[in-house]
Parts: structure tokens; C-alpha cells; sequence
């Protein structure tokens, strides 16, 4: 069953009233990801349920066999809640035929940003499974399929609202689960508005907004911009929207605020630059709009450091070549930074160059085909502390999320970050990782560009990258990881003046035994966003191949194929990529 994003504060108090009553300790249990935008979901939900008393218990996942353990548990040890949500998980597949014991006791809530949803999960008659659809754009694609021309029990029914001129209507759409149009938008994966904002708006709907539940939608809004599941236009569009509560909620109120110095008695002293100073003003939260340079955690080390470790620089300027780094000083020149500032850490750079490097690099950008390094964002004061960037936190938490083998622990640290709860040591801990993460990354990106002939290799709608020896170097050979080094190496290709094609990441596993594959897509030019297709690609290569693959993660673009027929399964990726072509 389809609800719109207006209509999810129902799906609340639907969730609320269901545990008044209920003989489960735990009322509502929210399944989430391993991702900045779940956290930052899921810590809206924990406002809400800490002000309304709702007994609640969040459960990491990793993929769909976490899922599988955790509701074969509860079956068994009959302890499942009337409530169950799904934040950025469990849309892409049938619940009602997966886990049909589950949900004829419980009630299932997605709230999901991964597109398509199943068509199962929408169906007008399926009241266990309750979907919630960002500004009614899984109901807009709905309307363009076909009417289906079957009997009701073999078309699937969806109801929602549609704007006619100036008149809201409610729509009931029947389509054929099976035509060829409905099966196209089932195998073509995208991602929609962050899980993040659509829980920002339920707390709207139920004035519970806050700066806090604010700064946690921006997190998910800037995760999803800086791993390009959205392109710039939209991001623009909910930057403005947020920007606009951000000054509602703190009402225009000064950072700072003017003091008279005290000289002799002060009677009559007029407040003037020169009898005055002007202090911070200490505040629990203060988020202003700023405009962020794409210089991973640049305000915690060295410029140089930074900028040496950006996927958006280092691409450009293409410092895998000697000439590129030539190229990083003469803009350094060019931009009046001398070196040793640059080489000196954030905080202890000159004032006058510390607070105009966003303007020093709009002059030159153009000039070094960096159009496009500065980009709004938030920045978030605390009291006196140092300011953090929306994207400072999404580095460290996403590296926070890889530290160690004991994913709920590094769950629970992430969590406690993306709440502002976790310890300062904590936090440098994970900027740290973070910083090393960005290292590891551009790195192995560069030696691969440096013998591309031999590492890269163009399969006609694609390019496939072989690294063999990851896990050896210290390199994670995990799916966030993997994304991050096909986003660089698309990047660094586009620079190279070749033709702009996907990018196929396969990085053998530790075990030896399996090759993690990512399949990358991207638009013609930056900031595009094209949607991909290589999830059903996937799964028909290894049909056809014959052979068995794990496809366990939320991402479609994600499989773990065995090493031994890697080389079977791109044979067969490769030629079902050119028929799609």
C-alpha cells in the first residue's frame, strides 16, 4: 500500500497506537543500513519516539541475510513487534513473499530512497505493507505504465494523489506486473530523495522539528549529493528547501554580539569599533549555509594534504602524471597560497587566507577545469567549538562504519556521532580514518591510472578494473570503498578526453574465494545522474553463465561472484551490455 509523504504522520500515529495494548516489550523495530543517511533517518525516528514514549529497538543490517537471521529469531522466539520499519531497506524486494510469517502478525513501514519499489509492496490490498513514497514520485512513474488489462487478482492496484491544475485527486492506477513497460522500470535502479528528508517531514507534520532532527536531514541530504545518488539540480532544490528552516528555526538570531570595553565610569559611551569587541555568543546549535570546497576534511589537516586526497581535484589536475602536480603548484601560485601555508594545518593557516580560499579558488577554477570545486552546503556551531561541515561528518561517520569487525559496534559509535553524542575523541578518531580512507582510495585510483592498459580494460559498455591485491595493501575490499574508486576512476577517464562509459570495480576478497563486483554509472557531464541497469545485468550474466553469485547487499550494483568463474561472468555481462545498448 502507497502512502504519500503528507500523509505519513497517519502511518505514525498508526505505529504509535499499535503498541498501546501490545503484550511485546519492544513495540516498533526499525531495520538499518550501514549508511549516513539511514543513521541520520533513524535518529529523527529516535526523537520521535523518545518524546512519545514509544518502545522502539534499532537493528543494523548488512543485506538481506541479516534481515533473514533477525525475523527467524524473532519467529522463533515469538517476539515480533506490531511495528516493523524499514529505513532505506526492503522496498526493492516482496516482503509478502519473502517473509509472509512475518507480516501476517506485523505490519511493515519503507521508507526507502532505492528505486524501484517492488510492485507487491504497493498493492492497495497488501494493508501489512505500508510504502511511503518522496513527493509522490514513485505514484508519478505508476501513472505512466499502461492500464493493465487483466482481471484484479492478476494486475496489481495502486491508489494516489495526483495534481489536476489546482485540484488534488485520488487516482486508483491498475497495471500488469508483467508487461513489458512495468518490467523496464523494475530493472532500471536509481535512487530518490534521501530516507532522511521524508522522516524530516513526518517530525514537521508532528511539530517536533528542531535543529537537531534539521542537521540530521542534512546529513543525509549531503551523503546523497556527495556520492552522486542525486545530481545538482535536485540538490540545489532540497539545499534551498533546508536553508529556509534553518533560518526559520533560528529565527535570525547573531552568532555574536557587541560588548562596550569598560573605560573609567562608561557613562554615555557611545559603542564604537574602537570602544568595543565583539564576542561569540554561545549557543547549544547554530547551522548556517556556507560554501563547502570539495577538499576531503580540509579544515582538519594540511590544504595540501586535502587537496591531494580529493577525487574531484586529483582527477582533474590528474596528478597520477607528473605534470599534474606541476600543475597543483602553479594554482597554489596563482591563487597566492604559498607553499609552507599550504603545508601548515587548517586551523594555524593565515586568517586572510583561511577565510577567502572559496573566493581564491572561483577566481582560478575555470582556468585549472575545477568548475564546479566549491558547493553549498552547512555548517554546524556548537557553543564554542570548533564548526563541523555536514560533509566532515559524513566522511567520518561513512569511515566509522568500516572500523573493525563488529559491525554493531561500529553501528552504535557511528549512530552516537551522527546524534552529536559521541565523545571528541571519538570523532578525531574517525576523521583519522577517514583521512586514511581518502589516502587508500585515491591511491590505488592513481597506480591504476598510471598502467591502465594493462589494469583497465574497455569492454565496449563498460570498463572493468582488476585489483587483485587490495585486501594485501591495507585496502577495503568492501562495497562503499569499491563505489568511491569507480566514482575516481570515472572522473579521472572523463579527463582523459575518452569516451565516458561505467565503471566495473572487481576486488578479490580477503577469503581469496570470491571477487567483490560494483558496477558505477554516472551521466555524460558532472553532476549528471544516469540510472543503471546492471542489478538485472547481474542476475542474467549468472544465469546465463550458469553459475552462482550472491547478491546480498541493498545495493543492486553489488555481487560476489566465485574467482575461479569471474572471467565466465564478464563474458556474459558483457554481451547482454551491448544488446541494452
Amino acid at each position: 500500500m502507497l502512502i504519500q509523504v503528507e500523509d505519513l504522520h497517519k502511518a505514525y500515529q498508526q505505529i504509535v497506537q499499535s503498541g498501546i495494548g501490545s503484550d511485546q516489550i519492544v513495540t516498533v523495530l526499525i531495520f538499518v543500513p550501514l549508511n549516513v543517511d539511514s543513521l541520520a533517518a533513524s535518529s529523527i525516528l529516535y526523537e520521535l519516539f523518545r518524546r512519545d514514549n514509544v518502545s522502539n529497538h534499532f537493528v543494523p543490517v548488512r543485506g538481506y541475510s541479516d534481515l533473514k537471521s533477525q525475523f527467524e529469531s524473532r519467529l522463533e522466539g515469538n517476539s515480533l513487534p506490531p511495528s516493523i520499519i524499514f529505513v532505506n531497506c526492503g522496498g526493492s524486494i516482496s516482503l509478502i513473499s519473502h517473509y509472509p510469517e512475518v507480516f501476517k502478525e506485523s505490519t511493515a513501514y519503507i521508507i526507502d530512497s532505492h528505486r524501484p519499489i517492488h510492485y507487491e509492496n504497493l498493492d492497495d490490498r497488501n494493508k501489512r505493507i505500508v510504502v511511503i513514497d518522496d513527493s509522490k514520485s514513485v505514484f508519478d512513474e505508476v501513472c505512466m505504465l499502461p492500464d493493465s488489462e487483466l482481471p484484479d487478482e492478476e494486475s496489481i492496484i495502486i491508489s494516489g494523489k495526483i495534481k489536476v491544475k489546482t485540484v488534488v485527486q485520488k487516482v486508483c492506477k491498475k497495471i500488469d506486473p508483467n508487461s513489458e513497460e512495468s518490467l523496464q522500470l523494475l530493472q532500471t535502479t536509481r535512487f530518490s530523495d534521501p530516507a532522511s528528508l521524508q522522516l524530516y517531514a513526518l517530525a514537521s507534520a508532528c511539530n517536533h522539528t528542531s535543529l537537531s532532527t534539521l542537521w540530521f536531514s542534512i546529513l543525509g541530504l549531503t551523503e546523497h549529493f556527495l556520492l552522486e545518488h542525486i545530481d545538482n539540480i535536485r540538490y540545489e532544490t532540497l539545499f534551498n528547501a533546508l536553508q529556509n528552516e534553518a533560518s526559520r528555526l533560528t529565527d535570525g538570531k547573531d552568532l555574536f554580539t557587541t560588548i562596550p570595553i569598560e573605560d573609567g565610569d562608561g557613562e554615555g559611551e557611545v559603542v564604537t569599533p574602537i570602544t568595543s569587541i565583539t564576542v561569540p555568543v554561545s549557543r547549544d546549535l547554530f547551522i548556517q549555509p556556507v560554501n563547502d570546497l570539495r577538499c576531503s576534511l580540509m579544515r582538519h589537516w594540511t590544504l595540501l594534504e586535502s587537496m591531494q586526497s580529493s577525487t574531484f581535484i586529483v582527477s582533474r589536475l590528474r596528478l597520477w602524471y607528473h605534470s599534474g602536480t606541476e600543475r597543483l603548484n602553479v594554482l597554489l601560485v596563482k591563487m597566492g597560497i604559498p607553499l609552507r601555508e599550504a603545508k601548515t594545518t587548517y586551523i594555524s593557516m593565515s586568517s586572510d587566507i583561511r577565510e577567502t580560499l572559496v573566493k581564491r579558488f572561483d577566481q582560478w577554477c575555470d582556468r585549472f577545469g575545477l568548475s564546479g570545486i566549491a558547493f553549498p552546503s552547512f555548517i554546524l556551531k556548537r557553543g564554542y567549538a570548533a564548526p563541523l561541515t555536514a560533509s566532515d561528518i559524513v566522511y567520518a561517520v561513512r569511515a566509522r562504519l568500516l572500523v573493525g569487525t563488529d559491525f554493531s559496534a561500529a553501528f552504535s559509535d557511528a549512530f552516537n556521532v551522527v546524534r552529536l553524542a559521541g565523545s571528541h575523541d571519538l570523532f578525531s578518531i574517525d576523521v583519522e580514518t577517514a583521512k586514511s580512507r581518502s589516502k587508500q582510495v585515491i591511491s590505488l585510483g592513481m597506480e591504476l591510472m598510471n598502467r591502465k592498459n594493462a589494469s583497465i580494460i574497455n569492454n565496449g559498455p563498460f570498463r572493468i578494473a582488476y585489483v587483485y591485491n587490495a585486501a594485501e595493501r591495507g585496502f577495503p575490499v568492501e562495497p562503499s570503498s569499491l563505489v568511491d574508486l569507480g566514482q575516481f576512476l570515472i572522473q579521472a577517464f572523463r579527463e582523459e578526453e575518452e569516451s565516458v562509459l561505467p565503471m566495473i570495480i572487481a576486488a578479490t576478497n580477503p577469503d581469496q574465494q570470491t571477487v567483490t563486483v560494483v558496477a558505477v554509472s554516472t551521466g555524460l557531464e558532472f553532476g549528471e545522474v544516469e540510472p543503471s541497469k546492471f542489478g538485472e545485468l547481474f542476475q542474467k550474466a549468472a544465469e546465463n553463465a550458469e553459475i552462482e553469485i550472491s547478491m546480498d547487499s541493498f545495493d543492486s550494483f553489488v555481487c560476489k561472484v566465485p574467482t575461479d568463474l569471474l572471467l565466465v561472468f564478464v563474458d556474459q555481462l558483457t554481451l547482454l551490455a551491448f544488446k541494452e545498448q
